[in-house]
């Protein structure tokens, strides 16, 4: 398959997509694609003309951004990226099981496509996410905070609400919160396979079944309770061990008391992302795999090195190696190993110049978007 023009469409507007889109859009103009991206509320009638006019040869979208009327518009091969399992309260690991369409599937990682259920006739295939590298001359050299964490957080008020079941009992998303650090112990891995067996046994000990609540309802719990439990976890950590650390992201970190204090605002723009990874020692990350539109940019922006929770479980076509491209930690050892490598920036620097160099060689869009070409060129 030829490919001369790609739609490419997000599912929310926020800076996370449109910057990811849009450096998506560049490199297939740098291809000589011809490519539009799309944004989500479009009335019926203007997808319509707006289909008919620029007439699409593939329909890229992500995170199940597909509208009921592009969805229709089988004039175009369709291909999904999938991102995460639960976005917006759908859940996408069963979203497309009773699909029967030929679409293209990708996933960010094997862990994620481990979890997905798909119809019998999809193509499925791994698409990364990348970034564009920094020019090393330019790089930030100077040193600011010992830590930073780039990334969201729930609103607090998720760990304060009050919750009454059917059967009367009440409780809180602190008492979630409580027994998810009992169950993980020192991990603050984000466990994608282990989620449905979480929410369910929680909901035992309060004497129902899960399966009996609203859906929106536990896409909250198997979603945004894990992420707010363990990146409030890992902050707190570190506070608790006297160390700095810049928050970035959208301002419900200054809802959180224990936090405000440290919350510097948001990063719209790649050049203020760029600035933060590079003058921060290490740079935080918290999630169920390393492979993350905000890891990548922190080694494509030659940043201080990232500090990733250790996920139990890995990818065995994994890209970037612990020690080497970036440094792994639990609550367990995060003393030892922050205080090795703050002490040692030449120890910094050589995991920065591995993952800058990998990045570079390996994970640019422009390598990515040579992957889409050569599947559709395969077909």
């Amino acid at each position: 398959m030829h490919l001369r023009r790609i739609l490419l469409q997000i599912p929310v507007l926020s800076f996370f997509y449109l910057n990811q889109v849009f450096a998506l859009r560049r490199a297939f103009l740098r291809k000589g694609v011809d490519c539009l991206i799309q944004t989500p509320g479009m009335p019926n009638d203007a997808e319509n003309l707006f289909l008919k006019n620029f007439q699409p040869d593939v329909i890229f979208t992500i995170n199940g951004a597909c509208s009921d009327v592009t969805r229709g518009y089988r004039a175009a091969r369709h291909i999904h990226w999938l991102q995460d399992n639960q976005f917006n309260g759908v859940d996408l690991r069963r979203y497309f099981e009773s699909d029967t369409s030929d679409d293209i599937f990708y996933f960010v990682s094997e862990r994620l496509a481990g979890v997905m259920r798909l119809g019998p006739n999809h193509l499925v295939g791994q698409l990364r996410f990348a970034a564009e590298p920094v020019d090393e001359a330019a790089r930030e050299r100077e040193v600011r905070s010992s830590f930073s964490l780039v990334g969201y957080i729930p609103n607090v008020s998720m760990r304060d609400t009050s919750f009454t079941l059917g059967n009367g009992r009440t409780f809180s998303g602190k008492d979630y919160f409580d027994f998810l650090a009992q169950v993980q112990g020192n991990s603050l891995d984000f466990p994608l396979e282990l989620m449905d067996q979480l929410v369910e046994t929680f909901f035992l000990t309060l004497g129902v079944e899960a399966r009996g609540l609203p859906a929106e309802n536990l896409s909250w719990f198997r979603e945004e309770m894990i992420r707010g439990a363990n990146r409030s976890r890992v902050v707190r950590a570190l506070f608790e061990r006297g160390y700095d650390c810049r928050l970035f992201g959208p301002e419900d970190w200054a809802s959180w008391p224990e936090f405000a204090s440290s919350y510097c605002g948001e990063a719209r723009e790649a050049d203020q992302t760029q600035s933060i990874y590079q003058t921060s020692a290490l740079n935080i990350h918290n999630g169920g795999t390393v492979h993350h539109p905000r890891v990548l940019d922190c080694m494509a922006s030659f940043g201080g090195p990232v500090l990733a929770n250790r996920c139990e479980v890995r990818d065995q076509n994994a890209c970037f190696e612990p020690g080497v491209h970036y440094l792994e930690f639990d609550l367990a050892d995060l003393s030892d190993v922050a205080e090795f490598y703050l002490a040692n920036p030449q120890a910094r620097e050589a995991i920065s110049r591995s993952a800058y160099d990998e990045i570079r060689a390996r994970h640019t869009w422009d390598n990515r978007v040579d992957d889409i070409l050569a599947d559709l060129a395969s077909l």
